[in-house]
């Protein structure tokens, strides 16, 4: 479709992990955390990723679940920002659902 940029030689471009190595400018990111990301060649066992195409994956979000979310979650915030022109200040009912599955607690039900 021409919409993602390939080499063609490799498979893959979102998953979830474990991460069991970092590098020495990693600020955010530890060995054991659970990461859900965005990277080329990532149908593999193990690849090399910028910490800025990573983020934390809660705990009781299951390896398969994660690994469907990273280009959903971009196609949301691209569409949100770029498309619909949504600005600093504004609200949309949609961006607020997307960004709260990353940077809240989750809602606990009794």
């Amino acid at each position: 479709m021409g919409i993602v940029e390939s080499s063609g030689d490799a498979f893959g471009l979102e998953a979830a992990g474990v991460l069991s190595r970092i590098g020495p400018d990693v600020k955010d990111l530890r060995v054991g955390d659970r990461v859900i990301f965005l990277g080329h060649s990532s149908f593999a066992t193990h690849t090399i990723i910028s910490e800025q195409l990573c983020a934390k994956m809660p705990d009781d979000l299951s390896f398969e679940d994660g690994a469907t979310m990273p280009c959903v979650f971009s196609t949301s915030i691209y569409s949100l920002f770029n498309i619909g022109g949504l600005q600093k200040g504004q609200v949309s009912r949609s961006h607020n659902l997307v960004l709260r599955q990353f940077h809240s607690p989750p809602i606990v039900q009794s």
